[in-house]
C-alpha cells in the first residue's frame, strides 16, 4: 500500500461572477374570513324567515333567538329610576317582546341578521 500523501490537482477554472436575481413578486391573494358574511335581504321580522345563507349557500328557514338589546336595558334603567329597584327592574329581561331577534342559519349556525327594536 502506498501511504504517500499528494497535493490535489490544480484548479485552473475561474469562477463565474455571482449575479443577484431578485425573487419573483409575491401576489397577495385576498382571503375571506369565515363567519363574517352578511346577506343583503329585506327587513327582518321577529319570526323565522326563508332566505339563502351567505356562508353555506343553502336555502333555509332561519332559527331565531331572543337577545337583550337596547330597549331591554332602557326599560330596566327606567324602572330603576322610578323606584322599582328590588328585582322588578329585571322584568324586561323576561319579556320576549322587548328583546332583539337574532336570525341564525340552522345548517352552519351563521348569524344571518338581527332585528333591533330601535
Amino acid at each position: 500500500m502506498n501511504t504517500e500523501i499528494t497535493a490535489p490537482p490544480p484548479y485552473n477554472e475561474k469562477a463565474a461572477p455571482y449575479i443577484y436575481q431578485s425573487p419573483p413578486p409575491i401576489m397577495n391573494p385576498t382571503l375571506e374570513q369565515p363567519g363574517f358574511h352578511r346577506t343583503i335581504m329585506g327587513p327582518l321580522s321577529e319570526h323565522p324567515m326563508q332566505c339563502v345563507c351567505s356562508r353555506c349557500g343553502a336555502l333555509i328557514v332561519t332559527r331565531t333567538e331572543k337577545e337583550a338589546g337596547i330597549v331591554t336595558w332602557l326599560l330596566c334603567g327606567g324602572l330603576i329610576i322610578i323606584g322599582c329597584w328590588l328585582c322588578c327592574c329585571f322584568i324586561p329581561f323576561c319579556i320576549d317582546g322587548v328583546k332583539d331577534t337574532a336570525h341564525y342559519c340552522p345548517n352552519c349556525a351563521n348569524l344571518v341578521g338581527v332585528k333591533h327594536l330601535i
